[in-house]
């Protein structure tokens, strides 16, 4: 394709693109991020960095592409930082992401990210993330960027503040369209999520849960968002510790270095 997208290019087309190129030149530096290596994440993702800068992408990929990159960057660096070192990287993160963009699909991604680490601000050190903060960055991204992370802090949100509405368009969309990777876990969680909110949850619905867990980073995020509603509603039966206990047991870390291209772009989930 031409340095610049075809005008009849549409915006699947362009995201797919990007995806593909983000798979093919990040190989390696997930690899070491699943190994704790960091410093050959840096230099990996230095190298991808590099390649992005004189591919022929065109303008408006490569723009997307900056802001994963910066996000990656981050994540590598928050796997050997202390507490403060953490904190000074996120505000750096927030500041670079909340700069102005121009290029529509850029602002998107940027927004994306901003929902993800928002809301886990919110979930864990009630930062406020206020309704019209959050639909300024919702409102802007077209469905072609969602990914299952943003699909599950888009859900996360929407059950803190307690927004039935939001819940219930993303847990439609992803009951329509759920993709295929960590797909049963993210319909699970949102569906848990849902139940919850509107006063459904039963043991069974515990149950069915505890069952969808299969990394530790899944028992990690239910922990943090959903978990202590649980415990408050006495839904802990002996049942339900047992069956949590066993699962906890038996998760194993998987290799989560590469995402696969899907109608709608999906890649891995943090926490």
């Amino acid at each position: 394709m031409d340095t610049e997208s075809s005008a009849a290019e549409t915006t699947a087309d362009k995201t797919l693109r990007a995806h593909n190129w983000f798979n093919e030149h990040l190989l390696s530096t997930f690899q070491a991020m699943n190994n704790f290596e960091s410093d050959s994440a840096l230099a990996d993702l230095g190298k991808a960095r590099r390649e992005l800068a004189e591919s022929n992408l065109g303008a408006e990929l490569i723009a997307m592409l900056i802001i994963r990159l910066r996000y990656v960057e981050f994540q590598i660096r928050r796997l050997t930082c202390d507490a403060a070192e953490f904190l000074q990287l996120r505000g750096e993160l927030l500041e670079f992401l909340a700069q102005p963009e121009a290029n529509q699909l850029a602002a998107a991604v940027r927004s994306s990210y901003l929902i993800q680490l928002r809301t886990q601000m919110l979930r864990d050190e009630g930062v406020a993330y206020p309704v019209a903060e959050f639909h300024a960055h919702y409102d802007q991204i077209p469905a072609e960027l969602y990914t299952s992370e943003l699909d599950l802090y888009i859900a996360c949100w929407a059950y803190l503040a307690k927004d039935q509405e939001v819940l219930a368009k993303v847990f439609g969309e992803y009951t329509l369209n759920p993709g295929h990777y960590q797909a049963r876990f993210v319909w699970q969680v949102i569906n848990f999520m849902y139940q919850l909110l509107t006063e459904k949850a039963a043991v069974r619905d515990v149950l069915e849960m505890i069952k969808a867990l299969g990394h530790p980073r899944h028992w990690h995020f239910l922990e943090k968002t959903a978990w202590p509603e649980v415990v408050e509603l006495g839904l802990v039966t002996p049942e339900v510790a047992a069956a949590l206990a066993e699962r906890i047991a038996k998760l194993q870390p998987q290799d989560e270095t590469t995402t696969r291209p899907e109608k709608r772009t999906r890649h891995m989930i943090t926490d």
